[in-house]
């Protein structure tokens, strides 16, 4: 014999996924219910043949696995029928007719199909095919609550109720007559022992608690003796367990005040958990928020360029450019050479005049002995005809010999630090301002972008399918028409839970809920108009005895059924059970 999963086949196990709940929901049912259609009335399970010669494995119970997943596979596989499948690891495994699997334990499967070993994971199509097949899925759809029978439970004395289908039915009274207690008889019925009242026995009851409920489904569930033991059973008189209700019941439809008290971001997880969207918008989260960081930081430093830009200081007589002292100098350099060659010439002509004096009296000596210096005469008259023309030369050109002043440049040297000051200032400025303009163009990418992936988001949202038009989750909290739950009034909190609370099991088709004072009676018509319309069926409290109330309840009574006042009996008896376990 084989020790293996039946998943371990060259595939991995199927990763289940929130919406196959309902079909899940479902198999339990089925493997309760349809088995017992399988073998009968007339087959004992002490009676019930083992088949030994069959090929065989052991399959580990994975956790939360249940016998229809397992069974469905091999049933796919061999063509056979999947109760039968169900029916024989129950006999081969001595697990009864109402198991409850345990991570862990081991159990023999066998068929009489030599070749039945998986090789492919159950599909949804498995259970859809044996599921329509063996059982009505509207038979578990929508449960709710037909009748019950409270006696002896905390404030209760003796409670009977037929609540409204579809629609609200409004338990009423004064404080401390015992309607909250109904509810949590209820809560405890449904719910199991975690929501068992501290004190379930009413006080000075000789009597133990009694509950009995009348489900939609078929199930009658009832607590009653000293143990206030929970019994289930079904149509065809089988019994069954809290693991079969938990399958169609929502704890918070129970303890809706559980969802109602939760923090604003656990709220709005679940509500994402139900439209199945969670991971999308956490991406999309993620990346805005993201966005938003970089857009902060950016406009953070564009607005400290801006106001530093601002405060840096401007010459609008400054140069463009850095002025550059060698270039001054050079021009000054070059400036004063060319006025030393100017002086040069004009101590050139001065000399050349000073020469001209001189030749002039030696012609006066000569014209003394002229005889005597004819042709020296001669000589000197040509050399001052060539020096005349030097002069007539020189001064011709001394029009053009027009000194500059460097007083202009050596200012400007002794300023240029001042100057080169302004200029760097300027760029600066200007640096700092193309900064921030660069900045800003940034900041509004970033914002387009941002608004981007908000439009996504409420895309993805508006396409989600919401338990309530209106609700939607921003900024990781959930929201109803734009306020988020403290800014909610009352009633539109009651609405919002409900509504979530509904979706996260629609098999459950009622929610018990509290103090409902807190609407008015339009508002109360117009929640219970709603609830008629979603098929919804709420029992709520409220503090009053108003024609609000479906039905008041007094003292631990129904106001019609309390007995007269005079009566002798000081602890009125516990009135029989008006019903039978296991009839309808």
């Amino acid at each position: 014999m084989k020790t293996r999963k039946i998943y371990e086949h060259g595939l991995t196990r199927p990763k289940r996924k929130p919406r196959f709940r309902a079909v899940r929901s479902a198999m339990v049912i089925v493997a309760a219910f349809g088995v017992g259609l399988y073998i009968g009335s007339t087959t004992p399970w002490s009676h019930a043949e083992t088949i030994a010669n069959d090929a065989a494995i052991i399959h580990v119970v994975d956790t939360d696995e249940t016998l229809w997943e397992i069974a469905g596979p091999i049933a796919d596989k061999t063509g056979q029928d999947i109760r039968e499948i169900i029916y024989q690891i129950q006999i081969n495994n001595d697990l009864g007719p109402n198991p409850t699997l345990k991570p862990g334990q081991r159990l023999v499967i066998r068929s009489k199909k030599k070749n039945w070993l998986l090789r492919q994971p159950p599909t949804t199509a498995t259970y859809q095919k044996h599921s329509s097949s063996l059982y009505q899925m509207e038979a578990i759809m929508s449960v709710k609550i037909r009748q019950l029978e409270i006696e002896n439970v905390k404030r209760v004395k003796a409670v009977t109720l037929t609540p409204t289908e579809n629609g609200l039915t409004v338990i009423g009274g004064r404080n401390g007559q015992g309607k909250t207690s109904v509810l949590d008889a209820i809560a405890w019925a449904l719910g199991g022992n975690k929501l068992k009242p501290s004190e379930s026995q009413r006080i000075g009851s000789a009597a133990p608690p009694s509950i009995h409920i009348e489900l939609s489904n078929g199930l009658v569930v009832e607590r009653k003796g000293k143990s206030s033991a929970l019994h289930v059973i079904d149509p065809s008189g089988q019994k069954a367990g809290q693991q079969l209700l938990d399958c169609f019941i929502e704890k918070l439809a129970l303890n809706l005040p559980k969802f109602m008290e939760a923090r604003n971001d656990e709220k709005a997880e679940t509500l994402l958990q139900i439209i199945g969207v969670g991971d999308q918008l956490a991406v999309l989260d993620r990346q805005e928020k993201s966005l938003y960081n970089q857009r902060l930081e950016v406009g953070r430093i564009a607005d400290r360029k801006k106001k530093h830009a601002e405060e840096l200081a401007w010459y609008p007589d400054a140069p463009a450019e850095p002025v550059s002292a060698s270039d001054l100098i050079k021009r000054q350099q070059a400036i004063l050479a060319k006025n030393a060659d100017n002086q040069r010439k004009r101590d050139m002509l001065e000399s050349l005049k000073d020469q001209q004096t001189c030749i002039d009296v030696e012609l006066d000596e000569i014209d003394e002995k002229m005889d005597e210096l004819a042709a020296k005469k001669k000589a000197l008259i040509n050399e001052r005809t060539a020096v005349t023309a030097d002069i007539n030369s020189a001064e011709t050109a001394s029009a053009n010999w027009q000194d500059e002043s460097t007083a202009e440049l050596e200012q400007d040297i002794a300023n240029i630090d001042a100057i080169n000051t302004k200029v760097r200032a300027n760029a600066e400025k200007n640096r700092v301002q193309a900064e921030a303009d660069e900045l800003a163009g940034q900041y509004g990418d970033l914002t387009q972008q941002i608004e981007s992936v908000k439009e996504q988001r409420m895309k993805l949202l508006d396409s989600a399918d919401m338990p309530l038009p209106g609700l939607s989750v921003q900024d990781g909290e959930l929201t109803y028409n734009g306020q988020k739950w403290d800014c909610m009034s009352g009633a539109e909190q009651l609405q919002v839970a409900t509504a979530i609370v509904r979706k996260l099991k629609p098999d459950c088709g009622f929610v018990l809920m509290d103090k409902l004072e807190q609407m008015d009676s339009e508002t109360l018509a117009a929640f219970g108009k709603w609830l008629e319309g979603e098929g919804l069926q709420v029992i709520a409290t409220r503090v009053g005895t108003d024609d609000t109330c479906s039905i008041i309840i007094e003292d631990g009574y129904v106001k019609a059924e309390h007995p007269q006042v005079g009566t002798k009996e000081e602890e009125p008896k516990t009135a029989a059970p008006k019903w039978t376990p296991g009839t309808f």
